[in-house]
């Protein structure tokens, strides 16, 4: 085995694949499992808790999950993987894929690439002779993790990085705590003593993984895995950077940093399906994660990020980014929309100037004919006319955020109109409600978009909620076609199917936008 095992232990066991008949024999899948017992007399075996798969009688097909507890030998017997929440994968890569309707893992090949983070697969099977593929399927990304194989030598093939290394500790080289512990307390006669450490001075211990930024030209605005080698005194760590080397490349960099330019490593949060236009993101690129923002969406699950440190732009996978997060006050926030709003004006004006470059260059005339363009062109105006179909925004207080469905029943003058609401009724409810509205207050009937795959955690959304779309955020997802939706107006956070959600998109400078996520 390589490790010992304790009880309540997460393993997995190496079991014949019943999805595939008489070549389950020699098709292994690895089966989810609870270590209850230790071996101890029968060292060979160990007593544990998985799912066993059962052929139901009268049918050929159908195959029932009952729960079963057993001692199995320890040659089948592997740990659980560690999570991998940021792992990249790429055709060719052999991988394993989670059902959880059999509770346990299969091995296959990535085949292709897909968009909104899918991948299209075949399944190994093994026979006496060799390897073949089965038949192509297709799965979500949270699905799949990178195949390895367990050693005796208790190490993985392919090995760990860093990060899983961090969330898999063996028990080998977990200690117990010793008994009858005794203290010895020496009281100093000085004030000093008395006086608490400085925060900076336990803010990263020695050993902890964290990211690193520079204020050095051409590196503004990226960060770097490192390790904390020594604390050092006014607020400064001795770091050794994990992706960073030497000038001759036979070492690790390491550099004496200020507590200003380091940080904990961020949590991770499930990559989403897709990135909006305008979305913060930090990019992996040049061994350091770049902050950006999301200026083109391409086709392939590809992204023009504009970094508004050096005015470029640059072209990322989906694979090679991540929502931005801040680390302010000692807490970790989702993508200020402060600092978003400096990027995108950084970008705005970047797209200015490089028209204006290509203005100048053109004859005179064809130059100063286009600025004038530019600069007297207005953002257009949404033009409401007789029964047309619009919503309308309430700011009556419990209803601020929330959108009505209603049609134009006349303009009324000095930017208002009447509105007949589809879904309102009078106090008696004897007839459709027709109220005054600002110009400002309507919108356009926004375009149906479907969303055929699942919300993900702190993504906008507009939910169908006491005949209106309310504004809200996915704050935890509870299945795959169920979700809680906070409403930040109203501190109030409820439940709903898929069904009662849209996408959420904004009305600006008279197009229809992609929201950021808050």
């Amino acid at each position: 085995m390589g490790y010992k095992l304790r009880k309540g232990d997460h393993v997995e066991l190496l079991k014949p694949d019943p999805n595939y008949g008489s070549n389950s024999s020699c098709t292994v899948a690895y089966y989810l499992a609870t270590v209850l017992r230790p071996p101890a007399l029968q060292k060979n075996l160990v007593f544990v808790e998985y799912h066993h798969h059962q052929q139901q009688e009268d049918t050929d097909d159908d195959i029932e999950l009952i729960m079963v507890k057993g001692y199995v030998d320890l040659k089948i017997v592997r740990p659980a993987p560690p999570p991998q929440l940021h792992q990249c994968f790429k055709v060719g890569d052999d991988v394993d894929v989670y059902f959880d309707k059999h509770k346990l893992w299969r091995r296959a090949i990535v085949e292709d690439v897909l968009e909104y983070s899918k991948y299209k697969l075949t399944f190994i099977i093994n026979n006496s002779q060799q390897q073949q593929h089965d038949h192509v399927h297709v799965v979500d990304h949270w699905n799949l993790r990178l195949h390895r194989d367990w050693t005796d030598d208790g190490s993985w093939v392919p090995p760990l990085d860093l990060f899983q290394q961090k969330n898999q500790l063996p028990n080998t080289q977990m200690k117990k705590p010793p008994k009858n512990l005794k203290l010895k307390i020496t009281l100093r006669n000085t004030s000093m003593s008395m006086i608490p450490a400085p925060p900076e001075a336990s803010a990263f211990k020695i050993g902890q993984l964290v990211e690193v930024s520079s204020d050095e030209e051409g590196f503004k605005g990226a960060w770097f895995l490192a390790k904390v080698i020594h604390c050092k005194p006014n607020a400064n760590f001795l770091i050794e950077y994990l992706t960073l080397k030497t000038d001759d490349e036979s070492q690790p960099l390491r550099e004496e940093i200020h507590i200003d330019y380091i940080r904990p490593l961020p949590p991770q949060l499930p990559p989403p399906p897709c990135y909006h236009r305008l979305q913060l993101v930090d990019a992996l690129y040049n061994d350091g994660w770049w902050v950006g923002m999301i200026s083109k969406i391409l086709k392939h699950s590809r992204y023009i990020v504009y970094f508004h440190t050096s005015n470029e732009e640059m072209e990322f996978q989906h694979s090679n980014l991540r929502p931005h997060q801040d680390w302010i006050a000692g807490k970790w926030k989702i993508a200020s929309k402060l600092y978003q709003k400096v990027v995108c004006c950084a970008w705005k004006q970047l797209k200015w100037l490089c028209f204006e470059k290509h203005a100048l260059s053109e004859p005179k005339s064809t130059a100063i004919k286009k600025l004038k363009i530019v600069i007297n062109k207005e953002a257009p105006k949404a033009e409401f006319h007789e029964g047309m179909k619009v919503e309308v925004k309430s700011d009556e207080p419990g209803y601020e955020d929330s959108w009505y469905s209603a049609l134009i029943a006349e303009s009324i003058g000095k930017g208002k109109y009447l509105v007949e609401y589809l879904t309102l009724k009078t106090d008696d409810g004897s007839k459709l409600l027709v109220e005054e509205a600002k110009a400002s207050d309507i919108r356009p009937y926004p375009p149906n978009i479907r969303r055929p795959y699942s919300y993900t955690l702190l993504e906008m959304v507009d939910v169908w909620y006491n005949d209106g779309w309310w504004v809200g955020q996915i704050g935890r997802v509870l299945s795959r076609q169920r979700y809680s939706v906070y409403f930040k107006k109203t501190c109030e956070e409820l439940e709903f199917d898929h069904s009662h959600l849209r996408p959420h998109i904004e009305w600006f400078d008279g197009k229809w936008s992609p929201a950021s996520w808050a």
